[in-house]
């Protein structure tokens, strides 16, 4: 009977433990709209819509940074994380290039990935995924995960239209 009781001891304690695990796995959707500019001198200002969606409707490019959670609260875990940034490239001949960065709670990067579009000159400005693969990394529970894009300003389309570029969302992957 003893050994059941101790079988059943741990097994408890085991369930209660995963139970306690970061919910590894999950998606997380954020608007574009969370982002937040970066004061450069000479860049545009991004427009925020109800949708959620982040536009520059300027000529001159930008850069914003987008914070997004990590579901890892156990500090000896280490994650693999995908970051797709869902955009809309509207510049003939500049791209939107996004870096995600996982890093300490002191600021200090463990790992970085980044993507940019691949637009030219003739391309419909059409929504693009910029996918970025983050490898598994140790990071202590107080870190963080940032997006960090740059988003090229206007671009004179056909007929006296004027093309933007947007950052829609940002899915995260874990």
């Amino acid at each position: 009977m003893k050994n059941t009781h101790g079988f059943m001891s741990k097994s408890v304690i085991a369930l209660a433990l995963l139970g306690a695990l970061p919910a590894a796995a999950g998606n997380a959707t954020y608007p574009g709209a969370l982002c937040t500019p970066i004061s450069i001198a000479g860049s545009g200002t991004p427009t925020i819509y109800r949708s959620g969606r982040l536009l520059n409707l300027s000529s001159n490019a930008f850069e914003v940074v987008c914070p997004i959670q990590r579901n890892v609260t156990f500090p000896a875990l280490t994650e693999d994380m995908t970051v797709t940034v869902n955009v809309v490239d509207g510049h003939g001949n500049d791209d939107i290039c996004c870096v995600a960065t996982v890093a300490q709670a002191d600021g200090t990067p463990i790992t970085d990935d980044d993507a940019c579009t691949s637009g030219g000159l003739f391309d419909v400005p059409m929504p693009d995924n910029l996918s970025i693969n983050l490898p598994s990394v140790f990071a202590g529970t107080n870190g963080y995960v940032s997006v960090r894009c740059r988003v090229p300003g206007t671009f004179p389309g056909a007929g006296g239209t004027t093309l933007s570029s947007v950052i829609s969302s940002i899915l995260v992957s874990e």
